[in-house]
């Protein structure tokens, strides 16, 4: 391992110095550097000590964003969009392609599908840590000369996957047409950060994605605006139309960077005030509600919170958390969080006594009928860190990308009961609607409701996200 660790620096000074010097082979440098990056964070993923690691890669972690602000600069949107979606998601694709589903390419060629799972198997049984206080991996170890074996074995099964018909995408990035599904139900707001530059990308369902500057373009617009005397909301609703963009629009919000600290779904002017997050459409089974609740002094309105979801006469289990999980279309949890300060992977819900449920727990589940979490714990999507270029290792991310569409992150009984009433009107919303929009709409109102007490502070009301 420490032969990557060797090349994605390599890499990444040649990428570095060839965009510096605008060389011919820039493009070639980024995509070499992409891909020692990934076989970095597969190993890594093997491994317990994967964060500290990251402090030996420094800023060779945002060089998908890099990359993607070198091809909007070239004007190569669409291609940007895909590379800023295939670095944001580069642990949890690798992550889950480790596991992912064979059952057609077994139909199709089972030699091929027994020795993927082979060297899948081989790779999810490797833990060895990683020191963080060396300059790298340790090249030496004959544990990691066993991973890069493995890792070169499981690429070379793959590559001859994809040579078979109907599998040239095999476990690669999804294209642009493909991303573009996600905005049928509205605009998809990417905004990427490097120390190049800062770009905001509008993707919609029927167009090439549209950049907003940023930089000096930004600054002149709102100049040119303030000089016409042009109100500033009009201004807006104006570019907004221009763009396609209907009043009351499902926007989803994709910050890169030091953007997913911030709230922005609970920016102005108050035309943004209705705001929410990805979700896709899916077919609406028999809904059945795991709930978890670890009442104590700390969290005295848990019991409340379990009081009136059970009133709304929902078929509510209490159960072994693990054990059930997968069984269930929505799970609603009201108990402590907690980060893993030194490894994310160690995040978790607290349950009963000294039980943990960790994101390595839900990493390792396998959940078909996944809908909804509800996540009335703190810092269950809290981002990890400021150098983590991707959505975030944590337990909103984990149960997203195991299947449950739409994450409400919440606190308490005075959201949970108008939302779960929402939920499941009946008569008032068809239930042809996908169980992602009408939990996206049932939030909104709920912070709607609890946004009219004059009580509340922006605060609060903006904790709760979609």
């Amino acid at each position: 391992m420490g032969a990557m660790y060797e090349r994605l620096s390599m890499e990444w000074w040649w990428a570095t110095f060839a965009r510096t010097w605008a060389h011919s082979s820039t493009t070639l440098a980024y995509q070499n550097t992409l891909s020692a990056l990934r076989s970095i964070l597969v190993a890594g993923l093997t491994t317990r000590l994967l964060y500290p690691f990251f402090g030996c890669l420094g800023p060779r972690l945002h060089i998908p964003l890099e990359y993607s602000s070198y091809l909007i600069e070239r004007g190569q949107l669409e291609l940007a969009v895909e590379t800023i979606e295939q670095g944001k998601v580069l642990i949890w694709s690798e992550m889950f392609g480790l596991r992912s589903s064979t059952r057609q390419l077994r139909r199709a060629n089972p030699n091929l599908a027994d020795r993927l799972a082979h060297f899948t198997q081989a790779l999810e049984a490797i833990n060895t840590p990683i020191s963080a206080d060396q300059g790298g991996p340790d090249a030496f170890s004959p544990a990691f000369e066993e991973l890069q074996r493995l890792l070169e074995g499981r690429q070379e099964v793959i590559q001859k996957i994809r040579a078979l018909q109907g599998f040239a995408n095999f476990m690669k990035a999804n294209t642009f047409r493909t991303l573009q599904f996600a905005a049928a139900q509205g605009p998809i707001i990417i905004i990427n950060h490097c120390h190049w530059r800062c770009d905001v990308l509008i993707v919609l369902h029927d167009s090439s994605p549209s950049l907003i500057p940023t930089n000096e373009g930004l600054y002149e617009r709102a100049n040119t605006r303030n000089d016409s005397g042009v109100d500033s909301r009009q201004y807006e609703k104006e570019l907004l139309q221009e763009l396609g963009i209907p009043k009351q629009s499902r926007i989803w919000w994709y910050p890169t960077s030091v953007f997913c600290s911030l709230p922005l779904h609970a920016m102005g002017p108050r035309y943004f005030s209705d705001i929410y997050s990805r979700a896709s459409p899916k077919p609406d089974p028999q809904l059945s509600l795991l709930l978890v609740a670890q009442p104590d002094r700390s969290t005295p309105g848990v019991w409340g919170e379990m009081q009136a979801i059970q009133s709304i006469r929902i078929p509510v289990t209490v159960l072994a958390v693990v054990e059930n999980l997968p069984n269930h279309t929505l799970a609603h949890f009201a108990c402590h969080g907690s980060l893993g300060a030194e490894v994310p992977l160690d995040a978790a819900i607290r349950l009963y006594g000294d039980d943990r449920l960790t994101l390595r727990d839900i990493a390792n589940l396998r959940l078909p009928p996944a809908e909804l979490a509800f996540l009335s714990a703190c810092h269950t999507a809290e981002p990890t860190d400021g150098d983590d270029p991707t959505e975030g290792l944590n337990i909103a991310a984990a149960m997203q990308y195991h299947g449950f569409r739409s994450m409400a992150d919440a606190d308490g009984r005075d959201i949970s009961e108008p939302f779960y009433e929402h939920l499941l009107a009946r008569g008032s919303e068809s239930h042809d609607v996908p169980l992602g929009e009408r939990s996206a709409r049932a939030l909104r109102d709920a912070v709607r409701r609890l946004r009219k007490r004059k009580d509340i502070t922006v605060g609060r009301w903006a904790n709760w996200v979609h």
